[in-house]
Protein backbone atom coordinates (compact mmCIF):
# COMPACT_ATOMS: atom_id res chain seq x y z
CA UNK A 1 0.00 0.00 0.00
CA UNK A 2 2.68 2.22 1.20
CA UNK A 3 4.63 1.48 -2.41
CA UNK A 4 1.75 2.53 -4.24
CA UNK A 5 0.35 5.22 -2.63
CA UNK A 6 3.47 7.49 -3.88
CA UNK A 7 2.15 7.51 -7.36
CA UNK A 8 -1.05 8.96 -5.46
CA UNK A 9 0.78 11.68 -4.39
CA UNK A 10 2.12 12.86 -7.38
CA UNK A 11 -1.09 12.16 -9.05
CA UNK A 12 -2.89 14.56 -6.52
CA UNK A 13 0.02 17.31 -6.77
CA UNK A 14 -2.31 17.83 -10.68
CA UNK A 15 -5.37 18.17 -8.45
CA UNK A 16 -3.78 20.89 -5.84
CA UNK A 17 -1.98 22.93 -8.59
CA UNK A 18 -5.65 23.55 -10.20
CA UNK A 19 -7.45 23.80 -7.07
CA UNK A 20 -4.69 26.35 -6.14
CA UNK A 21 -5.07 27.91 -9.33
CA UNK A 22 -9.10 27.89 -8.85
CA UNK A 23 -8.39 29.65 -5.59
CA UNK A 24 -6.33 32.29 -6.95
CA UNK A 25 -7.88 33.66 -10.15
CA UNK A 26 -11.75 32.91 -8.43
CA UNK A 27 -11.04 35.63 -6.00
CA UNK A 28 -9.05 37.89 -8.03
CA UNK A 29 -12.14 37.80 -10.46
CA UNK A 30 -14.37 37.82 -7.62
CA UNK A 31 -13.49 41.07 -6.81
CA UNK A 32 -12.99 42.58 -9.82
CA UNK A 33 -16.65 41.91 -9.87
CA UNK A 34 -16.14 39.61 -13.00
CA UNK A 35 -18.24 36.50 -12.51
CA UNK A 36 -18.27 35.22 -15.91
CA UNK A 37 -14.79 34.70 -15.60
CA UNK A 38 -15.01 33.14 -12.33
CA UNK A 39 -17.41 30.45 -13.85
CA UNK A 40 -14.97 29.80 -16.55
CA UNK A 41 -12.28 29.40 -13.90
CA UNK A 42 -14.22 26.94 -12.32
CA UNK A 43 -15.03 24.84 -15.84
CA UNK A 44 -11.30 25.03 -16.68
CA UNK A 45 -9.62 23.98 -13.76
CA UNK A 46 -12.29 20.95 -13.24
CA UNK A 47 -11.96 20.12 -17.34
CA UNK A 48 -8.00 20.32 -16.69
CA UNK A 49 -7.46 19.09 -13.57
CA UNK A 50 -9.59 15.85 -14.84
CA UNK A 51 -7.61 15.47 -17.79
CA UNK A 52 -4.15 15.60 -16.24
CA UNK A 53 -5.06 13.72 -12.82
CA UNK A 54 -6.72 10.94 -14.79
CA UNK A 55 -4.24 10.57 -17.72
CA UNK A 56 -1.61 10.36 -14.96
CA UNK A 57 -3.66 7.92 -13.00
CA UNK A 58 -3.91 6.11 -16.26
CA UNK A 59 0.04 5.85 -16.96
CA UNK A 60 1.18 4.82 -13.45
CA UNK A 61 -1.36 1.86 -13.33
CA UNK A 62 0.17 1.20 -17.53
CA UNK A 63 3.04 0.96 -16.07
CA UNK A 64 2.53 -0.45 -12.21
CA UNK A 65 4.62 -3.89 -13.18
CA UNK A 66 7.81 -1.15 -13.39
CA UNK A 67 7.48 1.23 -11.31
CA UNK A 68 6.74 -0.56 -8.24
CA UNK A 69 9.17 -2.35 -8.87
CA UNK A 70 11.48 0.01 -8.01
CA UNK A 71 10.50 -0.41 -4.20
CA UNK A 72 9.92 -4.04 -4.04
CA UNK A 73 10.03 -7.30 -5.70
CA UNK A 74 8.30 -9.56 -2.81
CA UNK A 75 5.38 -11.01 -4.52
CA UNK A 76 2.81 -10.59 -1.74
CA UNK A 77 3.67 -6.54 -1.60
CA UNK A 78 3.54 -6.68 -5.48
CA UNK A 79 -0.10 -7.87 -4.96
CA UNK A 80 -1.63 -5.56 -2.73
CA UNK A 81 0.55 -2.33 -4.10
CA UNK A 82 -1.23 -3.54 -7.65
CA UNK A 83 -4.81 -3.78 -6.29
CA UNK A 84 -4.38 -0.45 -4.71
CA UNK A 85 -3.28 1.28 -7.73
CA UNK A 86 -6.15 -0.64 -9.52
CA UNK A 87 -8.54 0.82 -7.30
CA UNK A 88 -7.74 3.77 -6.09
CA UNK A 89 -4.96 5.29 -8.51
CA UNK A 90 -7.30 4.58 -11.20
CA UNK A 91 -9.99 6.44 -9.68
CA UNK A 92 -7.72 9.27 -8.36
CA UNK A 93 -8.89 11.98 -10.80
CA UNK A 94 -12.27 12.20 -8.60
CA UNK A 95 -11.01 14.28 -5.99
CA UNK A 96 -10.60 17.19 -8.70
CA UNK A 97 -14.01 18.49 -8.22
CA UNK A 98 -14.56 18.56 -4.53
CA UNK A 99 -10.79 20.14 -4.80
CA UNK A 100 -11.49 22.79 -7.47
CA UNK A 101 -15.30 23.18 -6.43
CA UNK A 102 -13.93 24.11 -2.21
CA UNK A 103 -11.39 26.35 -3.67
CA UNK A 104 -13.79 28.24 -5.94
CA UNK A 105 -15.71 28.82 -2.28
CA UNK A 106 -12.95 30.03 -0.39
CA UNK A 107 -12.49 32.34 -3.61
CA UNK A 108 -15.42 33.99 -3.09
CA UNK A 109 -15.18 34.22 0.52
CA UNK A 110 -16.88 30.87 1.77
CA UNK A 111 -13.62 29.13 3.11
CA UNK A 112 -15.44 27.68 6.35
CA UNK A 113 -17.78 25.72 4.42
CA UNK A 114 -15.32 23.68 2.09
CA UNK A 115 -13.57 22.85 5.26
CA UNK A 116 -16.30 21.45 7.24
CA UNK A 117 -17.56 19.29 4.34
CA UNK A 118 -14.08 18.24 3.06
CA UNK A 119 -13.57 16.77 7.46
CA UNK A 120 -17.22 15.09 7.25
CA UNK A 121 -16.65 13.93 3.58
CA UNK A 122 -12.78 12.33 3.58
CA UNK A 123 -12.06 12.25 7.48
CA UNK A 124 -15.86 11.46 9.36
CA UNK A 125 -17.09 9.22 6.92
CA UNK A 126 -14.04 7.08 6.85
CA UNK A 127 -13.77 6.16 10.13
CA UNK A 128 -17.60 5.03 10.03
CA UNK A 129 -16.49 3.03 7.21
CA UNK A 130 -13.29 1.38 9.16
CA UNK A 131 -15.68 0.49 12.28
CA UNK A 132 -18.81 -0.62 10.20
CA UNK A 133 -17.97 -1.65 6.73
CA UNK A 134 -14.46 -2.66 7.11
CA UNK A 135 -15.26 -4.02 10.13
CA UNK A 136 -17.63 -6.56 8.54
CA UNK A 137 -15.83 -7.31 5.30
CA UNK A 138 -12.45 -7.14 6.85
CA UNK A 139 -10.92 -7.28 3.44
CA UNK A 140 -7.92 -4.94 1.69
CA UNK A 141 -10.76 -5.04 -1.37
CA UNK A 142 -13.05 -3.25 0.87
CA UNK A 143 -10.95 -0.87 2.85
CA UNK A 144 -9.69 0.18 -0.56
CA UNK A 145 -12.98 1.20 -1.34
CA UNK A 146 -13.38 3.62 0.90
CA UNK A 147 -11.45 6.22 -0.90
CA UNK A 148 -13.50 6.69 -4.47
CA UNK A 149 -16.72 5.95 -2.23
CA UNK A 150 -15.80 9.25 -0.14
CA UNK A 151 -14.62 10.90 -2.79
CA UNK A 152 -18.20 10.12 -4.80
CA UNK A 153 -19.87 11.77 -1.18
CA UNK A 154 -17.37 14.47 -0.86
CA UNK A 155 -17.97 15.63 -4.22
CA UNK A 156 -21.47 15.77 -4.44
CA UNK A 157 -21.61 17.62 -1.07
CA UNK A 158 -18.95 20.27 -2.45
CA UNK A 159 -20.29 20.89 -5.83
CA UNK A 160 -23.61 20.94 -4.39
CA UNK A 161 -22.56 23.63 -2.19
CA UNK A 162 -20.99 25.67 -4.79
CA UNK A 163 -23.31 25.80 -7.42
CA UNK A 164 -25.96 26.80 -4.67
CA UNK A 165 -23.74 29.94 -3.16
CA UNK A 166 -22.37 30.66 -6.89
CA UNK A 167 -26.22 30.98 -8.01
CA UNK A 168 -27.29 32.90 -5.08
CA UNK A 169 -23.51 35.32 -5.43
CA UNK A 170 -23.55 35.40 -9.12
CA UNK A 171 -27.62 35.54 -10.21
CA UNK A 172 -28.85 33.98 -12.69
CA UNK A 173 -27.11 30.59 -14.12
Amino acid sequence: SSAAVNFEYITYYMTSSFSQAAVTFTSQNFGAGQYDRCRKIFRLCCVFGLLCSGTMGVCFVLGRESIIRLYTVDPIVLQFAFQRMLQVELLSFMPVLYEVAGAALRGIGYSLLPAIITLLGSCAFRFVWVYTVFQYYGTYEVLLYVYPVTWIITSAAMLTAYFGIRKKIFGME
